[in-house]
């Protein structure tokens, strides 16, 4: 049988995130986008309202030459697999390293401020293990709701920062990134197409493969701390 041309496609969407802290909000970096083309030469579509992040491939190890097949006798034939995105557990906190410092503002004894404009800083999902594109790429899409795998968190003009106690006279606030590991789940399905003998009908089946266990992902979080001193 002549290998049936496949369009690879991922389905995307920005996974809302609560964050309980008033000093910073999650940028929706998905709004807007049509299609972002890959790495992987896949192309992402977000779709606001649908729950799953899923990257199609064809396993070319499923692919098989099935031959000529008597006309009535329906059988199965390999068409694509897919991975969905399932969800995630955290493992340990704060792991660092810190990075992307922001300055924020600078605070005297007993005084308060607020900041004059936001200030964003941006971190990465890093992937410690090698699983393969397809799969990083559905948990950087799953994980951020981005193929990029990046989080931004904007600290608003909304919040109040106070000077230090004594004997400091001046307290200096700033922004970072740190991170969380966490195990995330992906789920594979393979596609098979119904053929009447050698002809394709308009039915597939699908299989449940099995969810992958994938350790060690480093989600960023937004971090904020403060330097007291004596000016």
């Amino acid at each position: 049988m002549k290998m049936r041309k496949m369009f690879s496609l991922i389905l995307a969407l920005a996974l809302a995130t609560n964050l309980s802290a008033p000093a910073f909000a999650v940028e929706n970096t998905t709004d807007n986008i049509s299609s972002i083309e890959l790495p992987s030469g896949h192309v992402v579509f977000t779709s606001a309202g649908d729950p799953d992040a899923r990257v199609y491939f064809v396993d070319p190890a499923l692919m098989k030459d099935n031959g000529i097949q008597p006309l009535g006798e329906q059988h199965e034939v390999y068409d694509h697999s897919y991975y969905v995105y399932s969800h995630k557990t955290m493992t340990a906190d704060n792991v660092g390293p810190r990075e992307n410092d922001r300055f924020l503002i600078s605070v005297a004894r007993g005084a308060t401020k607020k900041l004059t404009s936001t200030v964003s800083v941006s971190g990465t999902v890093g992937i410690e293990v090698n699983v393969g594109i397809d799969i990083e790429e559905v948990i950087k899409i799953g994980v951020t709701g981005n193929a990029s795998g990046t989080k931004t968190f904007t600290w608003g003009r909304e919040t109040t920062y106070s000077g230090p106690d004594a004997p400091y006279n001046s307290r200096s606030y700033y922004a970072a990134i740190n991170y969380d590991i966490y195990t995330c789940y992906v789920t594979r399905y393979d596609v098979y197409t119904i053929y009447n003998g050698s002809s394709p009908t308009l039915n597939t089946v699908e299989y449940k493969v099995g969810l992958i266990a994938v350790e060690d992902v480093k989600v960023p979080r937004p971090a904020e701390y403060s330097i007291d001193s004596i000016q």
